[in-house]
């Protein structure tokens, strides 16, 4: 014979699964935010690594083009210089300067195509890392949106339900109701885990601990029974 709290009771217990529930979705919130933040701060990064990137290189090309231009300078000041010169030997020399600024500026003229190679893969890099943060924009602004949204909603119906919950309360003697909420609310205790439950098969219903024939006797007769092993209250099932 059930005793006349024990449908109240569990209608309450059903209340604060459901509260329980959206509880552990709000817990959520902020390991979803970080992880949005944590990923923005990536892209952030690459998107400075590739304009640094950029800059290097195009630095590097001034420095060469500038290079090029001074060696084309020298080049012309030797050949200014061999309309004065009277000796083979100092002539020869000249050329010699002239062949070797031609060759530098050949080697620079090489290595400023390779820079411009370079630049342009830079450039469609960075690209690319725009193109991502765009993306993960419009992900991460509709994420974040969800988010608020479920806080919001989620807030709403716990209020709703501890409204409910509250209602029901006288309903179950004061020493049940305070033994339910201490086992309900215990640190070690998930909170999805119902504290009341039945006896199926002479077994708790929650920590699964095979009960004594007592128990079950009294679980049947309708009395109030606790379970020896988790402290649950029961009913019979």
């Amino acid at each position: 014979m059930k005793q006349s709290w024990e449908s109240t009771l569990f209608d309450i217990q059903e209340l604060d699964l459901k509260i329980a529930a959206l509880e552990a979705n709000l817990a959520t919130h902020p390991g979803r935010l970080d992880a949005i933040k944590k990923q923005f701060a990536e892209l952030k990064q690459r998107k400075e690594n590739a304009a640094q990137k950029v800059t290097e290189i195009q630095l590097a090309i001034r420095k060469t083009e500038g290079q090029i231009e001074d060696l084309k300078k020298r080049k012309k000041e030797f050949q200014d210089k061999t309309a004065l010169i009277r000796s083979n030997e100092e002539y020869k020399a000249a050329l010699t300067q002239m062949a070797l600024c031609d060759k530098s500026v050949s080697d620079l003229e090489g290595a400023l195509v390779e820079y411009m190679d370079k630049l342009e893969e830079a450039l469609q890099q960075q690209k690319e890392v725009a193109k991502i943060i765009e993306d993960a924009k419009v992900v991460g602004g509709a994420e974040l949106e969800t988010i608020e949204r479920e806080r919001q909603e989620n807030k709403k119906e716990i209020d709703a339900l501890n409204a409910q919950r509250q209602a029901l309360v006288g309903g179950v003697p004061t020493d049940i109701m305070g033994r339910y909420d201490r086992l309900r609310t215990a640190p070690s205790n998930n909170r999805l885990r119902p504290v009341f439950v039945p006896v199926v098969k002479d077994v708790c219903g929650r920590c699964k601990v095979k009960q004594t024939p007592q128990t079950i006797i009294n679980v049947r007769k309708g009395l109030t029974t606790f379970c020896s092993s988790c402290g649950a209250i029961f009913y019979e099932g």
